[in-house]
Order: structure tokens, then sequence, then C-alpha cells
């Protein structure tokens, strides 16, 4: 037996190609779409993902989407949520529910050995859910008093006001809750929600982990051998264009706020586009991780603020970009001035080669850690509501690998244009 050499690392290699196991897509008889994963951990366990294509972009109200969702996992016809609970805490499994803008998901983790009996229970949830009143009238109450404190933090205040800025009052992804809605919102409106979406037809199955064909065949057997739902139409999503605000600069006054929250951004190019990722390098650069620019001169060196970062955000059919950060209500008017100068500077002169390696290096080693167990189903997940082939996540190496000095100034002058960027402040005036 080799003796382990613990006193040498390993070799540091430059991240070249994804090695991810092989993902095979089929359509079951039913019409749901199934893409099953090579292994993707050695433990026997498995990963069900069940993806409905609804969201808040479908929605008739506020919250609709939302919480039929969320109340699926609490109570059926045939059992409670204190039943559906204690079920899959006898196997060791569990269930997690998203909601996104184009697509609500399911996700169940269990041991392979006892896939009948947690797949028995999530058949159930999504076949056969009650929305029972009286956990519903908890759900809206608890999620009201969330909504209530949120909605008095600076942060909160300024995210609202600059997506309303740049996107427009009645873009979908800018339509955001009130009070009122908790009280507007019944258990029909989710019945309603459910009948339109929550079917074979309009859903897409993802098991992943270690299943072996035992698990695969229930799953098959289960979800993909006879309709299920209701309305099995497909109802596609429209495209809103947004409708940005003439105003530059809003400032809405909060007279407690212990801090002031600013939100810099724009209106950018669609994650589809070809220079999306390389502007991705860029933004990272400039203030997606905790070595950037805005970093080491907005917190390291001025001291204005204990984290600024700025990122893009990704939506249907456009993208914003976004610089986000709180600091004490003196600071502001110098911390924005401090963030257009390191964005004239990215105009203005290529960044060395040392600082982009570094950047780059960062960006593949995250995208590693993403696409790694059980977590590699969501990067597949993902790239169906983004419309994207399989391939995507190498085409991201790729681009991220060949992206250059030259390309970091390009995109800056393209796409980070001052006179296009927009700042909303929530806070104390001065």
């Amino acid at each position: 037996m080799k003796e382990l050499d613990r006193l040498t690392p390993p070799p540091i290699r430059p991240l070249v190609y994804l090695d991810l196991p092989q993902i095979k897509r089929m359509v079951m008889p039913n019409g749901a779409k199934f893409a099953l994963l090579g292994n993707t951990v050695q433990e026997d366990i498995f990963r069900l993902d069940i993806l409905i294509n609804g969201g808040l972009w479908r929605q008739d109200m506020p919250l609709q989407s939302t919480f039929t969702n969320k109340m699926l996992g609490e109570g059926t016809q045939h059992m409670s949520s204190k039943d559906i609970s204690e079920h899959l805490d006898r196997y060791g499994a569990w269930l997690t529910y998203n909601s996104g803008v184009s697509a609500n998901s399911i996700h169940l983790f269990s041991l392979n050995k006892y896939a009948k009996e947690t797949l028995d229970v999530l058949d159930k949830i999504i076949k056969e859910p009650a929305f029972p009143l009286s956990e519903f009238q908890i759900m809206v109450e608890n999620a009201r008093q969330q909504f209530l404190v949120n909605s008095r933090k600076v942060d909160s205040i300024a995210r609202v006001a600059f997506e309303k800025m740049i996107l427009g009052e009645n873009h979908p992804c800018a339509r955001y809750v009130c009070s009122e809605d908790y009280d507007r919102l019944q258990t029909v409106n989710l019945r309603d929600f459910y009948i339109r979406y929550y079917h074979s037809k309009n859903s897409s199955l993802y098991l992943s982990g270690h299943p072996d064909e035992r698990v695969r065949c229930l799953v098959e057997s289960k979800f993909g051998e006879r309709l299920w739902g209701f309305d099995y139409t497909t109802v596609q999503m429209v495209p809103i264009p947004p409708v940005p605000s003439k105003e530059k600069n809003i400032f809405i006054e909060v007279l407690d706020a212990i801090q002031s929250a600013v939100r810099i951004g724009s209106l950018t190019i669609r994650q589809n586009h070809p220079d999306y990722i390389k502007l991705s390098v860029l933004v990272t650069l400039l203030g997606g991780y905790f070595g950037s620019r805005l970093m080491s001169n907005i917190r390291e060196d001025k001291g204005y603020t204990y984290g600024i970062g700025s990122g893009l955000i990704s939506y249907p059919y456009e993208s914003l970009f976004v610089v986000a950060t709180q600091c004490d209500a003196k600071y502001v008017n110098p911390l924005i001035q401090e963030v257009y100068k390191e964005i004239d500077n990215l105009c203005e002169n290529l960044v060395s080669q040392r600082e982009l390696d570094m950047v780059k290096s960062y960006m593949l080693g995250e995208l590693t850690r993403r696409y790694e167990g059980l977590g590699l189903s969501d990067a597949f997940i993902f790239a169906e509501v983004s419309g994207f082939e399989d391939d995507f996540m190498q085409k991201q190496v790729d681009s991220i690998r060949s992206t250059t000095m030259q390309d970091i100034q390009d995109m800056a002058k393209k796409y980070l244009q001052p006179e296009s960027l927009k700042v909303v402040v929530a806070g104390k005036k001065v």
C-alpha cells in the first residue's frame, strides 16, 4: 500500500474542461420531460426535482404563484402537514420548495432504500394538494409579519424603488407586494393557479444523486406513465418590455434609518447575449468578490462601508447591472463618486494580467463548486428555464478563460456608460 504524502500539496492546474456526468433526456408517455443525470455522488441517495412552468410572470395577482407552491406540502386529500412531516422524518428525507420568475419547483432528497415510501408522499403532494384553510391562514399571517419587518429596512426600500425605476411599475419583476395583497389572496386563487399549471405536460423531472434502477422505475411509473393534473394546455410566457423611468436619481427619506442603502445600475444585455459571460467577468472584477476594486477602494481604503458588491440580475427577457451597498448617510455622495471613478478607470485603462487571472480563477473555482454533487441538477434546471443547451456550462468555462484585458476595457466602454446609470438612495438626509 502506497503511503500518502501529507506534506506536499497537490499541484494547482487551470480549469480547462468540466468533467460532468452525462445527462439523458426523454419525454415520458404522459408528456412530462425526464432528465436522468449520471451518478453525481457516491452515497446511495437520490434527488428528484419537479419543475413546473409557472412562476410569478404568469400569475394573475401578487403572491399567487409563491403561495401555491409553498402550500403543496401543507396537506393533501389524505395527509395533514403533520403527517407529511412525520412520514418524511421517519425515512430521513426532506422536501424543499422554490418559486421563481418563470417556474416553480419541488425538490425531494431521499435514501434509495426508502424511495417507494418517500415518492408516495411526493406523489400525493403533487397530485392531491388540499390547500387547507387553517394552514393557509397561518402561512399568510407569518408571511405578512415578515413582509412588514422587511419593508421597513432601507435595503428593501432601495431595491423595490430601483427595480421599479429600471423596469417600470407594471413589469412582472417590479410588481412588489403590499400589505393589502395578503388580505386579497384566497385559497381559490391557489387552486386556480394549480389547475392551470401543475400538470404532467407542463412539468420536467430531474433525477440525480446515485439512484439505482429501482428508483428510476418508481419515478417513471408514478410521474411518467399516466396523465396527472387537470388542464393539459401549456401557457406560454408573453414578453413584457421594460419601461424605465426618465429620472436619473431618486432619494427616499427614512427618518429612523441607521444607515443609507445605495443602488446604482441600469438595464444591460440578456444572458443569452454573446458578450454576457465576458461582461460578468468585468462585473466580478469591479465588485463581485472580496478582492474586487470596489471592496479594495471603498471598504479597505476609504472605510465608507463594511461591504459593497456588483452583480448581474437576469430575468427572462432582460438583465440588470447593479451596485449595492449600505453606509452612513454622510458617506453616500463620496461613495457614489468613487463607484463612478472605478467605472471610469475600467473604461480608460487596461487591467493587469495578474488581476484578470485572479478574477478568472475565482470564477472558475465557483463554477466547479456549483457544478458538483447534488447541486449539479440546479445547473441543468437553470439551462432549461433559460433556454440554453446542456453544454452551456463548458461554454461558460471557455468564455471566462478566453477573456482578455482588452475585452474587459471594451465591455466597460460598451455596457457601463455612466450616463446610462441610475441611482437610488434610501435613508436619512444629511
